[in-house]
């Protein structure tokens, strides 16, 4: 499948702050082998000639001139694939993925009865399969072509990040930007919460001790920082999450259940589904469109499956359920606590018109309460992140090396 071709309108994921997360993460466990052949990709490439940034990329003299320094930053394109993405259209379906029939928070269906909505494969898992093979192409010699290569590494690194974010694997709602909620006393769309906003809370209010470097042991931590405003998260998802709660999980988290390339395991999918299509059309999720995306290495619809859930479990809660279509005008957005009645004069514009409750504002105790007791921000970030690195040391690394740089 090449990256052209197809055009449907774009969507964002976690905004920069949250992609360069993932992408930091990710550098701190890349095998030092698979990073430097990445970074010499993005040094081969010459970049007047496509939409880069070639100021984002530190260039092989600034790396001899400073030999301490990793050769590249992964953060510093993390973001390409949606700051260019008005320029690439055809690319807009590849950043999320959604299955027909899947409703949350009452249905959560992956893929749904009918599969997924949309071309087949041109979705988020299809994105990362195809760059991912394009990738150990050019990497295994057998293709030359390292403008293609750059640009699947730039969109992988992307994807990865779009991967774990939830909203980006349900359609409904246009992955909730079609839904008006309060966060903070200020009306917005639900996507644009967990796009940026939860993630600004985090950095904001990470706790002081995080801003100064982690103790003897995490060299491999410091060294890749930047000096940017969420590397105390980034310290703390390490100090307490990687290395303290998710600890044993860590390993799990980066192996791919490996039964989709058994011999003869096409086989007895494409009999299962006669015979499921045939007896029991429509009854049960198709799970044989997994192999089209999953290795035995990378394999991002296992990856995607479970974060899917928390969809229904924490992620839309019910209180977004709305009942009938004649709905009155909303009121103003307050900050939790919501006051009982609204001032006139806030109400500026509506009076004369029926105005109703404001939208469900996020930013309080029963819905972020277990969101943050859990961390399952820093959870998906950390996710994100370690996936990223363990896909980039399949491609780029020593395959006798860890799957995880350190851990």
């Amino acid at each position: 499948m090449a990256l052209a071709g197809f055009a449907v309108p774009g969507v964002r994921a976690w905004g920069a702050a949250g992609h360069e997360i993932v992408a930091t993460i990710a550098q701190i466990y890349t095998q030092p082998v698979a990073l430097e052949r990445a970074c010499q990709i993005l040094r081969d490439y010459d970049y007047t000639n496509d939409y880069s940034d070639d100021t984002m990329i530190n260039t092989e003299s600034d790396w001899q001139a400073n030999p301490n320094n990793w050769p590249c930053h992964l953060s510093s394109i993390a973001t390409w694939a949606d700051r260019f993405k008005y320029r690439m259209r055809w690319s807009a379906p590849l950043h999320y993925v959604g299955a027909v029939g899947d409703h949350p928070s009452d249905v959560c269906m992956f893929p749904g009865l009918d599969g997924w909505a949309g071309k087949p494969d041109i979705n988020l898992l299809g994105g990362i399969a195809n760059t991912s093979t394009i990738l150990l192409s050019y990497a295994d010699g057998e293709s030359h072509n390292v403008a293609l290569a750059q640009e699947a590494l730039k969109f992988i690194v992307h994807f990865l990040g779009d991967l774990h974010m939830p909203l980006h694997l349900t359609g409904r709602d246009r992955g909730g930007n079609g839904v008006s909620v309060c966060w903070e006393g200020r009306k917005t769309n639900f996507h644009s919460v967990w796009d940026g906003l939860v993630v600004a809370k985090a950095i904001r209010t990470v706790r002081s001790n995080y801003t100064r470097p982690l103790p003897g042991g995490f060299e491999q931590v410091e060294r890749n920082l930047k000096g940017a405003i969420y590397d105390p998260l980034i310290r703390r998802i390490i100090w307490e999450g990687v290395e303290g709660r998710w600890a044993e999980e860590v390993m799990d988290w980066v192996t791919c259940p490996g039964v989709y390339k058994k011999e003869g395991e096409e086989e007895r999918i494409t009999v299962w589904r006669v015979l499921r299509d045939f007896f029991l059309p429509g009854w049960f999720t198709d799970e044989a469109q997994a192999p089209r995306t999953d290795t035995d290495f990378i394999c991002p619809y296992s990856w995607a499956k479970p974060i899917h859930l928390l969809n229904c479990e924490l992620i839309w809660p019910k209180e977004l359920e709305t009942g009938g279509s004649a709905k009155p005008r909303n009121a103003r957005c307050k900050k939790y606590p919501h006051s009982d009645s609204f001032d006139e004069e806030e109400d500026n514009g509506l009076k004369g018109e029926e105005v109703g409750e404001p939208p469900y504002e996020l930013d309080n105790p029963k819905y972020m309460g277990d969101i943050e007791k859990r961390m399952l921000l820093e959870q998906f970030l950390a996710q994100g992140g370690l996936r990223l690195a363990a896909a980039l040391n399949y491609i780029f690394g020593d395959p006798e090396g860890p799957s995880l740089h350190g851990l």
